[in-house]
């Protein structure tokens, strides 16, 4: 169950309740994995691929909420309710994942109080990122956030590249394609990050740490208590 972070923290009991239904699969960059209003059938757990989970608008037009990397897996919440899930999930960069079916990880999760208590820890997380993030859009400055979305996307998944359409950064950063654009140049400028069509590479962690909101240093504090993501090295 290496890569994941999630099933890396799992205790001995929660881990064995796991292991034998667990395959090791590769993604397809667009593939996708749950449909918004279908029963999730099953359960993806990064190693180094990136998710995205999407919400598709009345209109059709779709927007891009969030990433799941190697702390979680996918479709969480409808599957501990045992509902249809209320948005999409879709492979944004490929590589592998652990999967199981949806009927073995409820059935594992009745066996072992342990897998429970974990994926609950993980389901209060995703509920405080989407919390943190609705204030982080009303408050917080195009810049701020889309430092927030550069080091939130590499600290979920250390091993993808960072690789964002001005489009998609648009849609994750939710402001216009233009102030987007303006708020990258900026970071560039500052010596942050390297921003090239498309591919982004993070030059000055500290300068980009700097730019970014408040938001973000909760989020990763949160995390690393749960044992959702390594603890920072320190020099």
């Amino acid at each position: 169950m290496r890569g994941n972070q999630l099933l890396a923290s799992l205790p001995t009991e929660a881990a064995s309740a796991l292991q034998k239904h667990l395959i090791r699969v590769r993604l397809n960059a667009g593939q996708r994995l749950i449909c918004a209003g279908d029963w999730v059938e099953t359960v993806h757990f990064p190693i180094d691929c990136q998710l995205a989970n999407i919400v598709e608008m009345p209109d059709g037009s779709p927007a891009e909420t969030s990433f799941v990397g190697a702390e979680g897996c996918s479709g969480l919440a409808p599957v501990l309710a045992d509902r249809d899930s209320p948005w999409s999930v879709v492979v944004r960069v490929p590589g592998e994942a652990w999967v199981i079916r949806t009927e073995q990880l409820s059935a594992a999760v009745e066996e072992s109080p342990e897998l429970l208590q974990r994926l609950l820890v993980l389901t209060l997380f995703y509920q405080a990122q989407s919390a943190q993030y609705t204030a982080c859009n009303m408050h917080h400055t195009v810049l701020q956030r889309l430092a927030r979305v550069l080091l939130t996307s590499t600290d979920v998944s250390p091993e993808v590249p960072l690789r964002f359409s001005q489009e998609e950064l648009a849609l994750v950063v939710g402001n216009q394609r233009s102030t987007v654009n303006q708020a990258a140049q900026h970071l560039k400028s500052a010596g942050a990050i390297a921003y090239r069509r498309g591919h982004i590479e993070i030059v000055d962690r500290g300068r980009l740490e700097a730019r970014a909101c408040p938001c973000y240093k909760i989020l990763r504090d949160h995390a690393e208590r749960e044992r959702l993501l390594p603890p920072r090295q320190t020099d």
